[in-house]
């Protein structure tokens, strides 16, 4: 039996980085007595695989993990027993079954859409709605190309971000009720989340090979607007994760049963 399970993280867990969080499931699939499938061989380890690593930092409330059980078990009874082994700041959003012949959730991510807010601090850039609008529309709504430096684990090359922008808008009015759930310390942190404080909204592209952070897009924008790296820093929470080239839908919907 294949599951997919979502789920969300948020406040000060956002700093456990990805083999952590790991080694955190990996524990809580024990304690929540889970009939987990093992690999073979001299170190067998679970059967479980998460869809796109997220960056140390970032809230979400999309984090996907696919789970392969030894045992027939109701959706509902996984996601009771999971949450109960959950802290405060973990919550099991949903688990579905997967088809048999079902992909792994990384093999099919296509997209990852985000709430990308500023921060606060000494010197730091003022920015508003109006300034970052135009910026947008100049620099990446309007713009032939977006080339950027990305640097890989080997070189640094250079990239096109603009067919891999599938969706970026500049609103504010944000819902602080939201912000205390995502980011409960965000006014001692000085995120910039009142409801006259500019924010982006933006669907990345998220495959393997063309993975693009929002931060990168983000310092692009800057540094157009004559920002200096040090004069501005961000804040991101992801929304969701999404699979299907020609109408992308959330990796909850996507090839489940129930």
């Amino acid at each position: 039996m294949k599951v997919r399970v979502r789920f969300a993280k948020y406040g000060s867990i956002r700093y456990l980085g990805h083999l952590d969080m790991m080694r955190y499931f990996q524990k809580a699939n024990r304690r929540a007595n889970l009939p987990i499938a093992y690999s073979e061989g001299f170190h067998p380890h679970q059967i479980m695989s998460f869809a796109s690593p997220l960056g140390v930092g970032i809230t979400s409330d999309g984090e996907y993990m696919d789970l392969t059980l030894t045992q027939e078990m109701s959706c509902e009874e996984i996601r009771q027993r999971l949450q109960e082994e959950m802290t405060d700041e973990v919550r099991i959003v949903s688990v579905h079954r997967l088809k048999d012949d079902c992909k792994k959730a990384m093999a099919i991510l296509e997209a990852a859409s985000y709430i990308v807010f500023f921060r606060s601090y000494e010197g730091g850039a003022v920015l508003n709605r109006d300034t970052l609008q135009e910026a947008l529309q100049t620099y990446i709504l309007d713009a032939e190309s977006v080339v950027v430096e990305k640097e890989t684990k080997k070189s640094t090359r250079q990239v096109d971000l603009k067919p891999l922008i599938y969706d970026i808008k500049v609103k504010d009015g944000f819902d602080v009720s939201l912000a205390d759930t995502i980011l409960p310390d965000w006014r001692e942190n000085e995120f910039l989340l009142r409801d006259t404080d500019p924010y982006f909204t933006m669907t990345l592209c998220a495959r393997s090979s063309d993975n693009v952070k929002p931060q990168l897009l983000l310092a692009y924008l800057m540094e157009k607007l004559g920002v200096k790296e040090d004069e501005f820093s961000v804040g991101i929470h992801r929304i969701d994760m999404l699979a299907g080239e020609k109408t992308p839908v959330s990796l909850e919907e996507f090839e489940t049963i129930s």
